[in-house]
């Protein structure tokens, strides 16, 4: 048996009239369906650095609740591969003691986890201190802190400073980069 529904032009203005009386009531304005409290306050800002870096980048470790500072240029120009870290619940930071095997700034750095569940902090490229751009791929492993020096078959296949990277599944997109004449897409 079909069902019909027939509306008359009353009806529609009675109808129309209904919604907009709903509508300015609230009753069918869309709700935001985010945290009832903002999950931010106010920007703070970190204790200064007990290293003059620039051109450098960060990366958090959940194994050890640290965040990395893998080596960066100087305000001299030169390049420094000291690894340091920084503890988010005391703001204090620490030189690690170690260096990085080549010294880079301006560099891109991503975690993963190797076959044996050990967290790696790894870096792509970058300018080492003689200027230009480098392929090297080197790591650094909070747990023990010690550093990788990846070998020459498995350096990245451009020398570049990369543009941005992201890990999804313990697989690392590097997307562009710079290679101190070209942009790299």
């Amino acid at each position: 048996m079909r069902k019909f529904v027939f509306v008359t032009t009353g009806s529609i203005v009675g109808l129309s009239l209904l919604m907009l009386l709903l509508l300015m009531s609230g009753a069918l304005q869309a709700k935001a369906s985010g945290p009832a409290e903002p999950i931010y306050d106010v920007w703070q800002f970190a204790d200064p650095s007990a290293f003059a870096f620039t051109r450098f980048d960060a990366e958090y470790s959940p194994t050890m609740e640290k965040v990395y500072i893998l080596g960066g240029r100087l305000a001299d120009g030169n390049t420094d591969g000291s690894v340091w870290e920084f503890d988010p619940m005391t703001g204090v930071y620490t030189d690690m003691g170690v260096d990085m095997p080549v010294p880079v700034s301006n560099y891109s750095m991503a975690r993963v986890v190797d076959g044996g569940s050990n967290e790696i902090l790894m870096l792509f490229g970058g300018r080492p201190a003689a200027g230009g751009v480098t392929n090297v791929i080197q790591g650094y492993l909070p747990a023990t802190n010690s550093v990788v020096n990846f070998s020459p078959a498995d350096v990245y296949p451009f020398n570049t400073a990369p543009g941005g990277i992201e890990v999804v599944d313990n697989l690392v997109y590097i997307f562009g980069g710079f290679d101190a004449a070209t942009v790299v897409d």
